[in-house]
Parts: structure tokens; C-alpha cells; sequence
């Protein structure tokens, strides 16, 4: 019964396989690439055991496959090169500077000094905030990240352009209309004389 209702390309097993790559996509946007892999590996048992999957997979041309596999190596080469270069350095050196900036401001410096002590103690409050940027901007500490982004590639795609692309997209349009809001907030406030001088 199982099998006849999950048939592979029915509307039920798109339901199941969405479920399944909700899951995962979740588990790579946390780089919970362990819980990833072990969900995929459900997702193809599963697959096997209740559809007709497995004769979809042996329907498939062997050179056809390794051409397959080959593609998916060279596309998840690409995608760990967008995702470091595009999203994962502008995150973190975009916190950096705003730590940096903030700092300074609260120093009066415009310029960081070149005072070993007065860097020390900037890199303590950058630390402090969660940013080990000397770590974290390494390769080679960010090894798993990496290879977890390729190996997973189409569901970091999936979750780099709705966590990342979109919330770049809805903080531009936020500043874009932010003063224009704050104008309609200051014109109903205007009519009360006691919120004049509230910060």
C-alpha cells in the first residue's frame, strides 16, 4: 500500500522528499552536517524500502551517472567558492567591522592604534562578542564547514538564498523605508506635547 502511494514523482513523493529536504537544508544552515547526513541517508533507505526508487536508480545509464557524479563534484567546487567568497567573509568581517567600529567609537579613536596594549585590549572585546577572526577567517579551521557545503551543496544553495540573499534583500528595503516610517511615528507623536522631548 505504502509503496503504491509513495510511486517516485507522485504528489506524496514530493510531500515526503520536501519534508525530508526541509529537514536537511535546516540541519546545513546550523552546519549540523552530521544530523544531515544521517537524514539522507534515512531519506534513501526510506526510499528504497517504500517506493519503487530502486528501480529508478537501476533504469539509470552507468556513464550517464558518473557523468552525473563528476558534474555535481565540479558544481560543489563552485558553490564552496561563491558561499566563502560571497556570503561567509562578508558575515564575518561584516561583524568584525561593526565590533571595530563600535569600539573605536567608544574609544574617541578614528584609527586603530598601534599600541600592542590597546589592540589587546580591542581583540579582548571582539572576543568577548564571539568573533575570533584570526580562527575564523582560516581555511583550514573551517575544513568541515567547507567540505559540508559542497557535500550538501543544492540544500546550502536553498538555504544561503533564503537565509542570507533574502535577509540581505529585507535589511536593504528596511533601510530604504526605515525613515520614512520614523517620519509617520514623529507626526502622530507630534500631536502630543509630552513626547516632544522623549529620547
Amino acid at each position: 500500500m505504502v509503496y503504491e502511494i509513495l510511486v517516485v514523482g507522485g504528489i506524496f513523493f514530493w510531500i515526503f522528499v520536501g519534508l525530508f529536504a526541509l529537514l536537511i537544508t535546516s540541519s546545513v544552515r546550523s552546519s549540523e552536517f552530521g544530523t544531515a547526513s544521517s537524514l539522507l541517508a534515512t531519506l534513501i533507505v526510506l526510499l528504497i524500502v517504500f517506493t519503487n526508487f530502486h528501480t529508478v536508480l537501476w533504469s539509470i545509464d552507468p556513464m550517464m551517472a558518473l557523468y552525473g557524479a563528476g558534474g555535481y563534484v565540479i558544481l560543489a567546487a563552485i558553490w564552496a567558492i561563491i558561499k566563502w567568497r560571497a556570503f561567509y567573509l562578508p558575515k564575518l568581517f561584516g561583524k568584525y567591522e561593526k565590533y571595530r567600529s563600535e569600539w573605536l567609537r567608544m574609544k574617541g579613536l578614528k584609527e586603530m592604534p598601534a599600541d600592542a596594549s590597546v589592540r589587546g585590549d580591542f581583540n579582548r572585546f571582539v572576543k568577548d562578542r564571539g568573533v575570533y577572526i584570526n580562527e575564523q577567517r582560516m581555511v583550514g579551521n573551517n575544513k568541515a564547514r567547507i567540505t559540508g557545503w559542497m557535500f550538501f551543496w543544492p540544500f546550502s544553495l536553498v538555504e544561503t538564498f533564503f537565509g542570507d540573499i533574502m535577509a540581505r534583500i529585507f535589511d536593504h528595503t528596511y533601510r530604504m523605508i526605515a525613515s520614512s516610517l520614523q517620519g509617520m511615528s514623529d507626526r502622530m507623536a507630534h500631536r502630543y506635547s509630552e513626547l516632544d522631548n522623549e529620547d
